[in-house]
C-alpha cells in the first residue's frame, strides 16, 4: 500500500504499448473459493506484468504519489515476502516495504518466492490461523484475500504506469472489490487510513477500475507525481 496525496500533480500515462495475457494455473485442485487460488492468480498476474517492465520504465511516475516504477516493483516483491513469512509468526509490520531487488530480475524473484508460499500455506489449517497482520490479528485466509487485492491494485498501478493492458482474473477482482467496500469507508481521514477517499465511477465500469477507484485511484487520470 502507498500513501496517496490529493495535492500531487498529475501527468498523463504512456500510450498503451502492448497486452499481457495470463494463462492462469493453480496446481493441485482446490475449491474455487479457496483464498489460496485467488492469491495465486493475483500473483501470476503481478509476475507477468512485472516481467514486461523495461529499463526505460524504471523512473516513470505511478499512481502511488512519490513512487517510481522501481519503487512499486520492489514493493510488490515485498508483498510476497510478507506472505511467505506470515504463518511463521514473523513481525510483518517490521519487514521492509520494498524488497532489495533489481527491476530486471524482479519477475524471477517473484517466481523464486512462489514455492516458499506454497509450502507456507499448504496446510489448510493456515487459513484459520490468526496472523499478526499490520492491521491487527486476522485469520490467514482473510489475510490472503487482502494480499490478493493489494497485488491486483498494485499490478493495475504498474500497468497504467508502463502502458500495458492486462487480462484481469475474474471473479478475483470482484471478490477484492467486495472486500474493499466492506473494509474501507468511502471517506478516509489521512491520519488513520493510507488511501485517498473513494473516487466516484460508473457502476458499469470495468471491475478492475471500480476496485482501484474505491481505494482512491482515479482511472481517468491515474498518474501522481
Amino acid at each position: 500500500m502507498c500513501d496517496m496525496d490529493n495535492t500531487s500533480n498529475t501527468t498523463n500515462p504512456p500510450a498503451v504499448r502492448g497486452h499481457v495475457g495470463i494463462a492462469h494455473h493453480s496446481g493441485e485442485p482446490l475449491a474455487p473459493d479457496d483464498p489460496r487460488v485467488a492469491f495465486l492468480r493475483a500473483a501470476q498476474t503481478a509476475q507477468a506484468v512485472v516481467g514486461t517492465v523495461e529499463r526505460t520504465d524504471e523512473q516513470r511516475p505511478t499512481p502511488c504519489a512519490g513512487w517510481t516504477v522501481t519503487d512499486l516493483v520492489r514493493h510488490v516483491v515485498a508483498v510476497f515476502d510478507r506472505v511467505v513469512a506470515a504463518p511463521s509468526g514473523a513481525d510483518l509490520a517490521a519487514m521492509p516495504t520494498m524488497a532489495s531487488v533489481e527491476v530486471g530480475t524482479a519477475a524471477d524473484a517473484i517466481g523464486d518466492r512462489l514455492p516458499a508460499i506454497h509450502a507456507a500455506w499448504e496446510d489448510p489449517a493456515r487459513l484459520e490461523q490468526l496472523i499478526e497482520a499490520p492491521w491487527g490479528p486476522t485469520p490467514g485466509g482473510v489475510c490472503l484475500q487482502v494480499w490478493a487485492g493489494e497485488l491486483l491494485m498494485h499490478t493495475w498501478d504498474l500497468s497504467v504506469s508502463i502502458g500495458v493492458s492486462v487480462d484481469w482474473p475474474e471473479p478475483d477482482v470482484s471478490m477484492a472489490l467486495e472486500g474493499s467496500i466492506a473494509s474501507l469507508p468511502p471517506e478516509r481521514p489521512a491520519a488513520e487510513i493510507p488511501f485517498d477517499d473513494a473516487v466516484a465511477i460508473a457502476d458499469d465500469a470495468p471491475t478492475i477500475e471500480r476496485l482501484v477507484a474505491w481505494v482512491g485511484r482515479n482511472p481517468a487520470d491515474p498518474i501522481r507525481v
